[in-house]
């Protein structure tokens, strides 16, 4: 059975929605910080944090959610998850965090004790994405049931050390099925970036457009190639079609004999 999250307590207080704040450095920054400091209390060790890493990492992931951001409404509960996958993508690449040691109040194969850094950056992820869909869509958000399971964070740790900046480095795993509601990851069938992917070729197909076969790997904005302008006709004058013709009135002058 899985257990529901219960976060907002420990996020810091906002006039504004969870998924707005989430967007300001300030509150962000305040929200981990605190609560790597309430971890620090639970799994009985002490975090080295580099504040300039949290906001380098505030950064991209912002920038990154800006720009895939649904204009349909009915796909925010998945894109709200998607962006919790990307920001714990991105505190995996660069580990603001670092244990100074051994975590003393947990149990040697308990996940906060194995990796503390990675459990923090998840558990935290987890959290601000389970207080937005609460307050947003009143959905509460289940972990998987084998999350304390020790095997399955020996393989997440190894996947995310290795492909830390890849896609395909998520904190997915650790959703339960929704009981409460309909909503689920957004890459029940890949990666995160895939399932925008596969919309996107949906949307062409119904507009009667079909996607390039190398488009998976393509980049995703390409520059065309500036069209040329067409040659101006070049045209030449002849110093004698630039004259002025004389007026009858100046030669008649000029042939008349002066009295």
């Amino acid at each position: 059975m899985s257990d529901p999250i219960k976060p907002i307590a420990t996020l810091p207080p906002t006039n504004e929605p969870y998924r707005v704040a989430v967007r300001r450095l300030r509150w962000f920054k305040a929200a981990f910080l605190r609560f790597v400091e309430i971890q620090e209390d639970e799994l009985g060790c002490d975090f080295e944090i580099e504040e300039t890493k949290i906001a380098a990492v505030f950064v991209r992931w912002l920038e990154m959610i800006d720009r895939q951001r649904p204009s349909d409404k009915s796909e925010r509960p998945a894109f709200f998850a998607f962006a919790a996958s990307l920001m714990f993508r991105e505190l995996i690449a660069d580990m603001p965090i670092k244990a100074r040691g051994p975590a003393t109040k947990q149990d040697a194969d308990a996940p906060g004790a194995f990796w503390p850094e990675g459990y923090v950056c998840t558990m935290f992820c987890l959290s601000v994405h389970a207080a937005a869909m609460e307050q947003e869509f009143h959905l509460q958000t289940h972990v998987a049931p084998d999350i304390g399971n020790i095997r399955s964070w020996w393989s997440f740790r190894e996947n995310a050390l290795e492909n830390g900046a890849s896609p395909r480095v998520s904190c997915r795993k650790c959703w339960a099925t929704n009981p409460t509601g309909s909503c689920r990851p957004p890459s029940s069938r890949g990666s995160a970036t895939g399932w925008f992917r596969r919309r996107r070729r949906r949307r062409m197909k119904r507009c009667g457009g079909s996607e390039p076969s190398g488009a998976r790997n393509a980049p995703r904005f390409t520059l065309s190639k500036k069209p040329s302008s067409p040659k101006r006709r070049q045209v030449t004058h002849s110093p004698t079609a630039c004259r002025k013709p004389a007026t009858e009135h100046a030669v008649s002058s000029r042939e008349a004999p002066c009295r």
